[in-house]
């Protein structure tokens, strides 16, 4: 068979790049176990402050495989197998060379079978965190001799100079850098070992490395370190060099981290401080509102003021929360005729109120509605309530002031109108008043 020159040529630079190209198709494979538990998995790509949808695929009979091609760049990724998203999840490193293989399941966690970065890393922290249990095994009994903790330290020093020198050329390298321990050059007593560990955090991260933003590790490095709301000092200090939308996504990540833990006044802090200020000058007015909504909203915050009218004597009363005194505590609940739920708890909490000591407790009932008739007749079932119509529903003020997304939604004040509980449901609002009426 005759072969034209031109064929020739071409059928020569597929045969001479054909390594190249099989090289520069990877893979994902990963083991699931039992294989029966899992079904789909998504992998998405971190991205400083986002994370980014990659690709997707069955898991059959417990293996998941994608194929790592020129779509997928070098980088962190993060593969989600289940819901909640934010729990159901790991993280692996791609330096777009080398095919990716584990094993999981959730009793044991993520082994990476194939891969030198993950592997590596792995292995960084695995043994790290071995020699540094030893340290504060020895640290408890309260040894202050040099002695037993100068070989640990020196192992410490050996393990970290050797990996850092295996990582060198490699992406895991940035990271093993980064979590370089404290190593003081002699110990001298526990106290002055612990205060070095706090002082010397994160002397060896480089927050403008993009690898590092471009994955968890930061993250992770600040939420584990923020203690007390003095913590929050340091961070923002540690951030200053990286973008204002980085020290954002941090700040931010740590502060609903607090509200989440029901830490209000170090979420307070942090925004009062760092976060409110930093909001303001990217102009993210939305950040300063939420901020700023929490804040009014905290235990021990004065409760946001509003108004209401009733008649008395003929003569039209207007009275604010602030001014108003009428018992020792006050349940306020938002509430709607049109709320089913609202309407089964309602009778329940007005029982609950009339089984405690007289004027203690007074409800004052924000009904959140679209008109006022079917409202007014339901009032007439809770004469002891104080009522308050709150005409446009889910864009009312007062409900909004108060951050009200569902009804109904609790919260008790006290004389002074301070908030001095913020129950889920009406089971926990009347358990934790039962307790505040039992310590009296």
């Amino acid at each position: 068979m005759y072969i034209y020159p031109a064929m020739a040529k071409k059928l020569f630079l597929l045969l001479l790049l054909a390594p190249f190209l099989t090289l520069a198709q990877h893979t994902l494979t990963g083991n699931f176990t039992p294989k029966e538990a899992f079904n789909w998995a998504i992998l998405y790509e971190i991205q400083g402050t986002k994370v980014q949808y990659a690709k997707d695929g069955r898991i059959t009979d417990g293996v998941y495989t994608i194929p790592l091609d020129s779509t997928v760049s070098k980088g962190m990724y993060r593969i989600v197998y289940g819901l909640p998203q934010e729990l159901k999840n790991f993280d692996f490193m791609y330096n777009g060379q080398e095919d990716v293989k584990f094993t999981f399941s959730e009793e044991k966690g993520i082994s990476f079978t194939h891969s030198v970065e993950n592997k590596k890393w792995q292995g960084y922290q695995s043994e790290m965190l071995k020699i540094q249990a030893k340290i504060d095994t020895v640290l408890k009994g309260n040894a202050e001799g040099h002695e037993k903790i100068a070989p640990l330290l020196e192992w410490q020093k050996e393990t970290q100079i050797s990996y850092e020198r295996a990582t060198d050329s490699l992406m895991i390298g940035s990271f093993i850098s980064a979590s370089k321990p404290y190593i003081p050059a002699s110990f001298k007593d526990k106290a002055a070992y612990i205060t070095g560990q706090r002082n010397n955090y994160f002397t060896h991260v480089d927050v403008t490395d993009s690898t590092l933003q471009n994955s968890t590790f930061i993250l992770q490095k600040t939420l584990g370190f923020i203690k007390k709301k003095e913590d929050t000092d340091i961070v923002a200090s540690f951030l200053k060099p990286a973008p204002l939308t980085y020290q954002r996504f941090i700040l931010l990540q740590a502060w609903e981290t607090a509200v989440s833990n029901e830490q209000s006044a170090l979420a307070n802090y942090l925004s009062q401080h760092h976060l409110t200020p930093l909001a303001k000058t990217l102009e993210d007015q939305a950040l300063v509102d939420r901020l700023s909504l929490y804040e009014n909203l905290s235990l021990g915050a004065k409760a946001p003021d509003f108004t209401w009218e009733y008649q008395e004597n003929e003569k039209l009363i207007v009275q604010t929360l602030h001014e108003y005194n009428a018992a020792n505590y006050y349940v306020v609940v938002f509430w709607s005729s049109s709320c089913s739920h609202c309407l089964g708890e309602l009778p329940k909490l007005q029982k609950f109120i009339n089984h405690l000591p007289k004027d203690e407790y007074k409800v004052i009932a924000i009904g959140l509605e679209d008109n006022k008739y079917e409202w007014k007749n339901e009032t007439y079932r809770y004469p002891e309530f104080q009522h308050v119509l709150g005409l446009g529903k889910w864009e009312n003020e007062i409900g909004n002031r108060y951050d009200v997304s569902k009804t109904p939604t609790y919260f008790v004040l006290d004389k002074d109108k301070k908030i001095v509980l913020k129950p889920e449901g009406l089971e926990q609002l009347m358990e934790k008043v039962v307790v505040k009426t039992a310590e009296k």
